[in-house]
């Protein structure tokens, strides 16, 4: 199994920020203010000379992603879906929780009566085919800590005893709220009557978080094992919800004496929430791809929530300085959505290039780094992604020169895999099928 390991010091092969890419690709990417692709080229007087060759072999393998940081993102994920493809994914999350108010007033505890307990969450879209699912909501037996980082493999304890709700429903999420400034549209799940009882009277206690979230450690929101298994070729769609939304909240409602009442608690920006997720590739054409990296050659596969990506280096750069030194005029790297592959499932509209180092972590290309640049990496309207690595083809080809091998390779990533859902398939690199391809442009000095 591959694992993304990010570098968070200084290596020899690049003086680069490998801790502001951690940062980076655990939210929602790095975005240059530039439009133009290309800016910084070299001036036409400086041409004199320039050759361009596209002829350069790629070995590309399509790789597992071990986990990803998924704690405190904007977006919380929910549901499953069965790719003929990719196989079977599947996204749950668990959050902490607290009382909305510092002070509460309840009445007389003793003869409180819940009537009911909803949890509702605010939709912020979706990935795939909505489509029934069963919605399972557990009570954490296990803390979450504020101060920890939590990846997207962390599972955290639950009674399986203790299921405050089991409920099989059909989504619906139109989006039409975003445009109306109505109420946004909600997933609401019906929970267990005595665990809001037993919210209501430590919320009578009180309403101190750090207290309660001892207490009552959190909620696992997620899809019933049995369903998922149960699922076709096809089938199903993963929800992205915003649990910072005033919406989004436990609500207890109750009665005391002739008077009914409600009271809410909250997914609070000081508390936690955790992405999980499970990918199973069992006799799909991405297991086989992980078990074979000759099928790189014709196909390669991306996806997002700590799925795949893809390895691959140019191993015959150094014939670029065979005979001498080179000025890099332009350096620009091409990978092509596989035709008729995104009727159903959407492709990620932008994905992240990474330098692999001597020690087998990854930081930025030199070119990702220039704030006056724009490296590339969004979709096009020809399905394709580039990226420029002019600066750092020169890079390595200096170094060929003085004696050193750098030439270790890249990785393309998904820059926002802790809330990206979203699958992709390429061309891979046998020559012909508008394959993975660099194209250098050099002039010998």
């Amino acid at each position: 199994m591959r694992e993304i390991t990010l570098i968070s010091n200084i290596e020899k092969r690049f003086h680069l920020y490998g801790a502001a890419l951690f940062l980076c690709l655990a939210f929602i990417g790095c975005k240059k203010n530039v439009d133009t692709l290309g800016l910084g080229l070299y001036p036409e007087e400086d041409r004199l000379g320039l050759i361009t060759t596209d002829t350069f072999t790629i070995n590309a393998a399509t790789v597992l992603v071990d986990s990803v940081l998924s704690d405190d993102l904007p977006f919380s994920l929910l549901g499953s879906y069965f790719d003929p493809v990719f196989g079977r994914t599947s996204a749950s999350f668990s959050a902490q929780f607290q009382p909305s108010t510092a002070t509460v007033n309840f009445g007389e505890i003793s003869t409180l009566v819940v009537d009911s307990v909803n949890l509702s969450i605010v939709y912020l879209g979706y990935y795939g085919e909505q489509s029934l699912h069963q919605f399972t909501v557990n009570e954490l037996s296990e803390d979450i800590y504020k101060d920890s980082l939590y990846f997207s493999n962390r599972v955290f304890s639950k009674d399986p005893n203790n299921i405050l709700s089991k409920t099989v429903y059909l989504p619906n999420y139109t989006n039409k709220n975003i445009l109306t400034g109505e109420e946004p549209d909600q997933l609401k799940l019906k929970l267990d009557a005595e665990f809001g009882k037993r919210l209501i009277e430590q919320a009578n206690i009180s309403t101190e978080r750090e207290e309660f979230v001892e207490l009552f450690k959190g909620i696992n929101v997620s899809i019933a094992e049995v369903f998922i298994n149960a699922q076709t070729q096809g089938d199903g769609a993963i929800w992205s919800f915003d649990l910072a939304n005033a919406f989004s909240k436990v609500t207890v409602y109750y009665s005391n004496d002739t008077i009914k009442s409600s009271y809410d608690f909250v997914f609070s920006d000081g508390l936690t929430k955790v992405n999980h997720f499970v990918h199973d590739y069992s006799g799909s054409d991405v297991e086989l791809a992980l078990n074979d990296s000759s099928v790189g050659k014709t196909s390669l596969y991306m996806q997002g929530m700590s799925g795949v990506a893809i390895d691959f280096k140019t191993p015959y750069l150094a014939g670029i300085v065979s005979n001498g030194p080179v000025s890099i005029n332009k350096a620009e790297l091409i990978f092509t959505i596989e035709d008729g592959t995104t009727d159903d499932y959407i492709a990620e509209p932008e994905y992240f290039l990474a330098v692999k180092t001597a020690t087998g972590n990854y930081t930025f290309t030199v070119d990702e780094t220039d704030s006056q640049l724009n490296a590339g990496g969004d979709l096009n309207t020809e399905n394709e992604y580039r990226f420029l690595i002019n600066r750092d083809v020169q890079y390595i080809v200096n170094e060929f020169v003085d004696g050193n091998d750098y030439n270790f390779g890249y990785r393309l990533m998904n820059s926002s895999a802790g809330i990206q859902s979203a699958r992709t398939i390429l061309k891979g690199t046998d020559v012909g099928i508008g394959e993975v391809k660099l194209i250098v442009s050099y002039t010998p000095i």
